[in-house]
């Protein structure tokens, strides 16, 4: 319903009902009542300002004798200072303050009365040093300014609504009191300091009290500049202010020249301009107190005005009420009976126009009323019909039995309007929708508010359908409820598509194992989250000698029994080959050592279990790493994985990892101050190779070099590649590093008679871009037949089928193939023989331990014997010392690599030495 159909109910429903004299009676209520409301609001605003003022003149002659009591204060602390150094001339000038003090204490400060008797010179102690004396005066009068403050706030002079008033109270009680106790404390403190000359420490006190003075004299100069005071208190505040300049002026000669001056001297100068600061104060004071007592006889004067122009006011309203009354009263008789039509509900009324006044244009104004709630009315059918036609409409009554059922509902459900007329809405939504939910809704139908949410409803063929229902109570014209409306729209095909999307946004289709994502998702939610993560073995393997789909049986089988074999956690398949456990650790010691049982049952039941592939039995091998944390949850996975990873880099089968944040955090802004230094050290050519030299153990020449990574730093440092490289290969731009070091390489042995060997990785493998970069400079190299690509024998090679193609592809260049550190990973003989290996490197490990055992010369012979048949070249590594370098020639090592033979060294110096 709009404003103006509230406004036409209004005159149907009240106004039309009452009589004339009820509704003069009316006018004259809402003319009387606001006016009274305004006439009173503002008689009361004026005797309020009147009481203020009162109470605010009363509350100054207080701040006055307070502001007195301060003064007296601070010349009792200056006197009391120099008596204790020895002046005991001032005992009389004591003693006199002292009444004065005693005198305005028991009147007016009686709550501040035990620290002031402390500070009067019979209570002072023969040993109380005089700064401890000065410092405790101090501390009280602090007190006594804060408290001025706090009175004067609370009384509300400083917030008076006239400006003058806050300006000269601000003035008056903060201003210059704290003015005054800078100067009585640099009078104190300088009387007393200069009895026996400045010393560098009581030079230093008084420079920060004539610092603060300064500022002070300053904001008090800016004050007086606003022009805002009358002209006697300008002046008197100008007096003041060349006082206070003389008196810097001659603290500042003190302070600087060493200026000697009689302490008696200075204090009772110090004392004429603190008298003179207080003078000001009081004389302001006074300003208040006359501003004040204007103010408040004038609220007085208003407030009887306001009466009296109320009471006119009221009697005149009157007199004009009572006229128009009798005037109208005749006309007025004749309207009723058709009034008394209308509100009756007779909206086909004929109404015939008395005359063309007043009278007339209200009764216009009244078919017209009625024409539009006509309209109102038709358009409220068509809605209904709009709404019937497009949603489902059910009607119960305030205990929720249905009463009403339109067509769509049919539609939907299949059950005809009188199969539920009569029955509760449970009967269709009772069967399927969560309780909670229902619950819910009959607590807004209790209260007779609108709901809304989703309602799983039940089809006569027993089939579920969801709807987004809104539940609206229609209200009787007493405010009760006279039914509910309740309209749905059917959402069953949205949901069922939602069900199934968030399905495979969180469950694997493979296994109908939760994946990834749930995972991520349940880690928030658990109290003391735990997790192992599962990697298969070697199941690539598995993959290409049986195929795919015998893999995915496979993993199908794991799942099964991960399902079966874990109650105390939520198996996940988060990979390929990974799977994972999440446990909630709710007691920590009794399910820490359970769940390590957990997972060592679960991986001895998963490597026993054997797992059936078109009539095979496979038995596999499982790696797992396990982290649990209650604070570090969003890395909890990646620390899992980083455990796993450990645990197979050890080949270790349950590994945990113990999370340290302290020292993570520490790592982690090292790695990125690193980072950025070798990223700073790429843009600027500052990663470049040293070389060193490979010998050729039968002609006892350096034939070949290795080049190495190194990182110059700004200031020159080199940087060796362990403390560099591993980030690198998590940073993801180690392929760059490849391609600046080939580059260089390149460049620095075009012209050089040796071979020379880069270092290759699998992440250089896999970035289709760097290949072909390393492809293009092969292409324009006329040294590629010199060149020696070194890969690491490790299992992060994730596919061999990567570096075949690559060892084919630089073959073709002419180029050759070498294997570093070989021994010390799972070696592959097969792969030796695919790749077509031109040199075998043998890692450090085991060439440094043939001196001394007899099963490192063993396996080196080994290695020697079986590359020597096939054709390979064998290098030794890590050659250090004369010892070593025997036994290597001995065995019929082809090459020798190491310090003995010559340490990594940039290009200048590798061609001064070799050529």
């Amino acid at each position: 319903m709009n404003l103006k159909e509230k406004v036409n109910s209004f005159f149907r429903n009240f106004i039309l009902r009452i009589s004339i004299r009820q509704k003069l009676l009316l006018l004259l209520a809402f003319i009387f009542i606001p006016l009274g409301i305004i006439f009173f609001s503002l008689a009361y605003k004026e005797s309020v300002t009147y009481i203020k003022k009162s109470r605010e003149i009363e509350c100054l002659e207080t701040l006055e004798s307070e502001l007195k009591l301060i003064s007296l204060l601070q010349r009792h602390r200056g006197l009391t200072f120099l008596y204790l150094i020895g002046k005991r001339e001032v005992a009389d000038q004591i003693k006199q303050v002292e009444k004065d003090i005693l005198r305005l204490n028991d009147n007016f400060m009686k709550n501040h009365s035990s620290k002031i008797q402390s500070l009067l010179i019979a209570n002072i102690k023969l040993n109380t040093s005089p700064e401890e004396n000065f410092y405790r005066h101090t501390h009280v009068i602090e007190l006594l300014l804060k408290d001025l403050q706090d009175r004067a706030l609370s009384c509300g002079i400083l917030e008076d609504t006239d400006p003058k008033v806050r300006y000269l109270s601000d003035l008056a009680l903060l201003g210059l009191p704290q003015v005054s106790e800078l100067i009585g404390r640099i009078r104190g403190l300088g009387s007393g300091f200069l009895v026996n000359g400045l010393n560098g420490e009581e030079k230093e006190k008084l420079e920060k009290l004539f610092k603060v003075l300064v500022g002070q004299q300053y904001l008090l100069s800016w004050t007086a500049s606003q022009k805002m005071f009358s002209e006697d208190v300008n002046s008197e505040v100008s007096k003041l202010l060349k006082k206070l300049k003389e008196y810097e002026a001659l603290v500042e000669s003190i302070l600087i020249s060493n200026l000697r001056v009689n302490p008696f001297d200075f204090f009772q100068i110090s004392s004429e301009v603190q008298s003179s600061t207080y003078e000001v104060s009081f004389s302001l004071l006074k300003s208040i107190k006359s501003c004040l007592e204007l103010k408040k006889a004038r609220s007085l004067s208003v407030f009887f005005l306001e009466i009296l122009i109320f009471t006119g006011f009221s009697l005149l309203i009157s007199f004009l009420a009572y006229s128009i009354y009798v005037s109208i009263v005749s006309s007025v008789k004749e309207l009723l009976e058709i009034a008394d039509a209308i509100l009756q509900g007779n909206y086909e009324v004929r109404v015939k126009f008395i005359q063309n006044d007043e009278f007339g244009r209200v009764m216009k104004a009244m078919l017209r009323a009625l024409n539009r709630l006509k309209h109102s009315l038709n358009l409220l059918q068509d809605y209904k019909t709009a709404v019937d036609e497009s949603s489902i409409v059910i009607k119960t009554d305030p205990s929720g039995i249905i009463s009403y059922a339109n067509k769509k509902f049919v539609e939907m459900t299949g059950y005809e309007a009188h199969e539920v007329i009569g029955k509760h809405v449970t009967f269709l939504f009772g069967t399927y929708t969560k309780e909670s939910t229902l619950t819910e809704m009959f607590e807004f139908m209790r209260k007779g508010k609108l709901w809304k949410g989703k309602l799983t409803g039940r089809r006569k063929s027993g089939q579920r359908c969801i709807v987004d229902t809104t539940l609206v109570p229609v209200r009787k014209r007493g405010g009760g409820i006279l039914e509910f409306v309740i309209v749905c729209h059917d959402i069953t095909e949205l949901e069922e598509s939602r069900e199934k999307l968030y399905y495979l946004l969180n469950y694997d289709s493979l296994t109908g194992l939760p994946n990834r994502n749930k995972l991520i998702n349940d880690i928030k939610l658990m109290n003391y989250p735990a997790l192992c993560v599962i990697d298969i073995s070697d199941f690539n393997r598995v993959n290409e000698l049986f195929g795919e789909d015998c893999g995915d049986e496979i993993l199908k089988q794991i799942s099964e029994k991960l399902k079966f074999a874990v109650k105390e956690g939520i198996p996940y398949r988060i990979q390929s080959d990974e799977f994972a456990i999440l446990f909630d650790l709710f007691s920590e010691e009794d399910n820490e050592e359970r769940l390590f049982e957990v997972i060592k049952r679960v991986l001895n039941l998963l490597e026993t279990s054997s797992y059936s592939c078109d009539d095979m039995s496979i038995y596999l091998n499982f790696y797992a790493g396990i982290v649990k944390t209650k604070e570090d949850r969003e890395k909890i996975l990646s620390h899992a994985e980083l455990a796993l990873k450990e645990a197979k880099k050890r080949r270790q089968k349950l590994l945990e990892l113990q999370i340290r944040k302290e020292e993570e955090e520490k790592k982690h802004i090292e790695n990125v101050f690193l980072l950025k230094k070798i990223k700073f050290a790429l843009a600027n050519n500052k990663i470049v190779p040293y070389y060193q030299p490979i010998l050729n153990n039968t002609t006892g020449k350096i034939e070949k070099f290795e080049a190495l990574a190194r990182m110059i730093d700004e200031e020159g440092k080199v940087i060796p590649p362990g403390k560099f490289l591993p980030l690198v290969k998590r940073a993801g731009i180690y392929p760059e590093i490849t391609l600046k070091i080939l580059k260089n390489v390149m460049q620095d042995f075009e012209s050089l008679p040796f071979d020379v060997s880069v270092n290759i990785s699998f992440e250089d493998l896999i970035n289709e871009k760097s290949l072909k970069v390393i492809f293009d400079m092969l292409k324009t190299s006329s040294m590629s037949d010199r060149l020696i690509f070194e890969i690491l024998e490790t299992e992060e090679i994730e596919s061999y089928e990567l570096l075949y193609r690559f060892v084919k592809e630089v073959k073709s260049f002419n180029c050759k193939f070498a294997i570093d550190d070989f021994g010390t990973g799972y070696s592959n003989l097969e792969n030796l023989l695919k790749f077509n290996v031109d040199y075998l490197k043998i890692d450090g490990s085991i060439i440094r331990r043939l001196p001394n055992e007899e099963s490192a010369r063993i396996l080196v012979e080994a290695i020697v014997d079986f590359s020597r048949r096939l054709g390979i070249k064998t290098v030794a590594e890590f050659v250090s010392d004369e010892e070593i370098f025997s036994e290597v020639k001995r065995l019929g090592i082809d090459y020798s690599q190491g310090w003995y033979i010559g340490k990594p060294e940039p290009i200048d110096l590798i061609k001064d030495k070799f050529l």
